[in-house]
């Protein structure tokens, strides 16, 4: 099938915006349903716009997507905190460092605050996007001149993977403790 051009596609996107908030029921009780459906959909908008370049557009996306995600799921939630992440980037795109930080900021209190609170398997992501956060603030930092928030921010990330590397170290060192080996994988042919 021959490909849409880039123009054709964004032009498409909006229309469907538009046309999907038109179309929003009034009864309360399909429109959070439905509100929330409508921020994936003007997050992916903003996607679309950050990827070919249209950074205004992409912000005003994703500022009308955060709008609606923290009625339905509050401002602290992990949707939010990637929505915040998100417009960091375009910000720092867009070379408007001190919103950028501030974007970076408050993604990170909300991700950090879920990692000091979780358990379990979800913390391995939850980490990396920490670690993926602290990476673009210092990057930002560094490119607005702040060299101490930026090492700052680095020597944190630096922290973190020391960390990590620690508890495995200490996960492996209690394997070989208690003398678990991995079952050979060919089966011993028996007679």
């Amino acid at each position: 099938p021959a490909s849409m051009p880039e123009k054709d596609f964004t032009d498409l996107v909006a229309y469907s915006v538009r046309y999907c908030t038109r179309q929003l029921p009034k009864d309360s009780i399909e429109l959070g349903e439905l509100e929330l459906c409508l921020s994936l959909t003007l997050e992916y908008s903003a996607l679309v716009q950050h990827a070919v370049q249209n950074y205004q557009e992409a912000m005003g996306y994703f500022q009308e997507a955060l709008i609606l995600r923290t009625m339905h799921v509050g401002k602290n939630s992990l949707d939010v905190g990637s929505l915040h992440f998100n417009m960091g980037v375009v910000y720092d795109d867009l070379q408007r460092f001190d919103q950028a930080v501030s974007r970076y900021h408050e993604s990170l209190r909300i991700r950090l605050d879920h990692l000091n609170n979780s358990s379990g398997s979800s913390n391995d992501d939850l980490e990396e996007s920490v670690l993926l956060t602290l990476k673009c603030l210092g990057h930002v930092y560094k490119q607005s001149s702040d060299y101490d928030n930026s090492v700052a921010c680095y020597v944190k990330v630096l922290q973190i993977m020391n960390q990590r590397f620690h508890q495995l170290r200490g996960e492996a060192d209690r394997f070989d403790q208690q003398g678990l080996r991995l079952p050979i994988a060919v089966p011993v042919p028996t007679y």
